[in-house]
């Protein structure tokens, strides 16, 4: 993940915080399960949004011209 956006420790403890709450109320193959889909897709969506920064950031020519522009 690209440091633009800084979501890298957030996504970190939302996570953990996430997997305490599944441990914490004893976990079953299918809590865990639900816990990895949200987390990957949490996690996918940090990704996501931190490349399109880091394009946004290093556009260059009329990309650049019409972005500044904005």
């Amino acid at each position: 993940m690209t440091p633009n956006r800084g979501m890298g420790a957030n996504t970190a403890f939302a996570d953990a915080l996430d997997l305490a709450n599944v441990i914490s109320v004893g976990h079953t193959k299918s809590s865990l399960g639900e816990y990895e889909e949200k987390m990957f897709k949490r996690g996918f969506q940090a990704i996501r949004d931190s490349l399109q920064s880091t394009r946004t950031t290093h556009m260059l020519g009329l990309q650049a011209q019409i972005r500044d522009y904005v």
